[in-house]
């Protein structure tokens, strides 16, 4: 049983390696890339960005100095991140900027 368990276990994991690797291109496939979208964090506090024309999808929490890299993003044309901050417990919208999904760019806030 727990053979069966383990195997379960370890093939779950390699599901999702697999996929979380299809769906976030290397950084040599992110430079080239047609749509490839990239967040990053400048300030000194945590941020996270949100894209209210994909049904409000987000990325995870961005430390400061670090970078959210979210895949290829296609099909709109004048697309839009808004910044989120987290300043003194609340988090606040720090940023709007809208892109051309059909480019690969970076967004630092």
């Amino acid at each position: 049983m727990k053979s069966r368990i383990k195997t379960k276990v370890m093939m779950g994991t390699a599901v999702a390696a697999t996929a979380a690797a299809l769906l976030i291109p290397t950084s040599a496939q992110a430079a080239t890339q047609s749509g490839h979208v990239s967040v990053c964090n400048s300030s000194s506090s945590d941020e996270y960005g949100v894209f209210p024309y994909r049904g409000d999808a987000a990325t995870t929490i961005i430390n400061p100095g670090h970078c959210w890299s979210g895949g290829v993003f296609t099909g709109i044309s004048s697309d839009e991140v808004v910044g989120y901050r987290h300043v003194n417990g609340v988090w606040q919208a720090v940023a709007y900027k809208y892109f051309n999904d059909a480019d690969g760019v970076t967004f630092t806030f």
